[in-house]
C-alpha cells in the first residue's frame, strides 16, 4: 500500500509534468545578441507571446551573478511559450513556460501539492512547490512556470525563481 504523502507527491509531480511543454524538432533562430538559438514548434502560439523577449539572457546572467558571455543562446520551444536559458557549460539551466489555464485547474494543481510555499504579490496567485522546486504564477488566464536546475545555486530557489518570474511578468506587460 502506498503512503498518502507519497501519493500526493506523485500526484503533484504528475500535475507539474502535465503543465510543462516539451518540444522535439529544433530549428535555428537568433536572439537579440545575434547568437543562434533553437526554436521548436508543436502547436499554435499564445497571442504572439515570446518568452525569450520577455526575459533576456543578460537578465538571466545578472540574476545568477554571471557575465552575459557565460550564457549559452536561449532555446525557444512551442512558438515562444517555453524557453530554456543555460550557462555555456550547461551546469545551470532556467526553464520558463507559459500556458492557458483556468482558475479551476489552477486550484486543482495547488490542491495536489501539499508541500508548497505561497508567493504573495506575484500575479493573481503564486506558489513555490517545495518538492519540485518550481514556482507557479497565475495571472489572468495564464500560468507561468519557472524552474532552475543547478548544483551551484546556494541561494534560495524560491527567491531566484520569484526574481525571474517578476522579470517575465514585467517583460510581458
Amino acid at each position: 500500500m502506498t503512503h498518502p504523502v507519497a501519493k500526493r507527491g506523485i500526484a503533484c509531480l504528475l500535475v507539474g509534468l502535465l503543465l510543462l511543454t516539451v518540444g522535439c524538432a529544433p530549428q535555428a533562430d537568433t536572439d537579440d545578441n545575434t547568437a543562434p538559438s533553437t526554436t521548436v514548434t508543436t502547436f499554435a502560439p499564445l497571442q504572439g507571446i515570446d518568452l525569450s523577449t520577455a526575459l533576456t539572457t543578460a537578465q538571466v546572467a545578472e540574476g545568477l551573478g554571471l557575465a552575459p558571455e557565460d550564457m549559452a543562446p536561449v532555446e525557444v520551444y512551442e512558438n515562444g511559450i517555453s524557453a530554456r536559458y543555460a550557462t555555456r557549460d550547461w551546469q545551470t539551466t532556467l526553464d520558463i513556460s507559459l500556458q492557458i489555464l483556468t482558475k479551476e485547474t489552477m486550484e486543482l494543481a495547488r490542491a495536489a501539492c501539499e508541500n508548497y510555499t505561497p508567493a504573495p504579490h506575484l500575479g493573481d496567485a503564486a506558489w513555490f512547490d517545495e518538492d519540485a522546486e518550481r514556482l507557479y504564477v497565475f495571472f489572468g488566464d495564464y500560468q507561468l512556470s519557472v524552474y532552475i536546475d543547478s548544483a551551484d545555486i546556494t541561494a534560495s530557489r524560491l527567491i531566484l525563481t520569484r526574481h525571474f518570474a517578476a522579470l517575465v511578468l514585467e517583460g510581458l506587460s
